[in-house]
Order: structure tokens, then C-alpha cells, then sequence
């Protein structure tokens, strides 16, 4: 069953997702 260990497991990784994002946002934007 998929419970609140599934919706735990999202938010981890939309908060990894969200880090990632932004630290990719940061390098290309310190490119230019």
C-alpha cells in the first residue's frame, strides 16, 4: 500500500529536484 511513506518519498525528492534546479540555475546564470 502506498501511503504516507509515498508521499514522504515525493517530497524528498521535489526538495532534492528543487536544490538541484536551483544550483543549475546559479552556474548557468554565473556563465554568462
Amino acid at each position: 500500500s502506498m501511503g504516507p511513506l509515498y508521499t514522504q518519498d515525493v517530497a524528498d525528492i521535489k526538495g532534492a529536484l528543487a536544490q538541484i534546479w536551483q544550483l543549475q540555475r546559479y552556474i548557468l546564470s554565473s556563465q554568462r
